[in-house]
């Protein structure tokens, strides 16, 4: 069974420096989402999904919407 998969690197773009920052990539993998962030010498993977229930959670806390 071959996956496939095409991983994007997400960069800092409003950061002064003339090289981007990488601040993650995304990973699409057949059909599912991913976030990937470097963390000291492994990967860390967190589903898309999964962040944005968490972001919404976190917003609803905020604003109460």
């Amino acid at each position: 069974m071959e996956l496939n998969v095409k991983r994007y690197t997400i960069r800092n773009l409003k950061s002064p420096l003339v090289t981007k920052p990488r601040v993650f990539d995304v990973v699409f993998e057949d059909e599912q989402v991913f976030f990937e962030v470097k963390q000291e010498k492994r990967r860390e993977r967190v589903s898309f999904e999964d962040v944005i229930e968490q972001i919404k959670a976190a917003k609803e806390e905020v604003t109460g919407d």
